[in-house]
């Protein structure tokens, strides 16, 4: 075959391998998280609700199939502590929490979430992180998009009673336990990617994030 026409080809087989490529890695907001509309409970795709225990206001967001909560818990719960014991930090990034006998600790209709939930929200964004994230987050030196509304802000955490990070990482109890019962999951955030490990419960408080059940 003439080499012009090998050449040709190779272009053409290159060019067809990058469309898809880019088109794997597209993300559209208004497909995976539109502002407008309603879900699949027949409520808006975004929106608030009321806590019936003690009357706070959260908003949510819907992102694919599912309905999370877009701030973390501000709930009073034994221990539960805001960042450097300041109210201001629990008002914009709620409560941080021990990870014993949380199960019940999200508002009435909404749960912890779970390993696989933190695996679809990925899959739903196409492990696009950023556009759950809002605010500030100093190791990316740079000012997150936020597309998805969850408002994923970078607001530390607390471990041995110390707390650490705030501007770089936040990470959020899930209700999966690991093989000994002295271990819970959670997910975090470092302005890289998302993640999930497991931690002792007793010596770590980390943010609750609900998903709708």
């Amino acid at each position: 075959m003439n080499t012009k026409i090998l050449w040709g080809v190779f272009a053409c087989l290159m060019a067809l391998l990058l469309a898809c490529s880019d088109e794997s890695s597209s993300f559209n907001a208004t497909d995976v998280c539109p502002t407008d509309g309603y879900n699949a409970y027949g409520e808006p795709n975004r929106g608030t609700f009321i806590d019936e225990r003690d009357g706070q206001e959260y908003m949510y967001t819907t992102i694919g199939d599912q309905v999370w909560m877009a701030q973390s818990l501000n709930y009073d719960f034994p221990e539960a502590v805001c960042y450097d014991s300041l109210p201001e930090n629990c008002e914009k990034y709620g409560k941080m929490y021990w990870g014993m006998d949380i199960d019940s600790l999200c508002p009435a209709g909404w749960r912890l979430p779970s390993i696989n939930d933190v695996e679809e929200l990925m899959k739903s964004i196409n492990d696009k992180h950023e556009v759950l994230l809002a605010g500030s987050w100093r190791n990316m030196n740079s000012t997150k998009i936020n597309e998805c509304g969850m408002s994923i802000y970078s607001a530390g955490e607390n471990s041995r009673s110390e707390n650490l990070n705030m501007g770089r990482r936040v990470s959020f109890w899930l209700d999966d336990l690991q093989e000994s019962p002295l271990d819970r999951s959670y997910f975090y955030e470092d302005g890289y990617k998302i993640s999930t490990y497991a931690a002792y419960p007793e010596t770590t408080k980390k943010y609750v994030r609900c998903v709708k059940e």
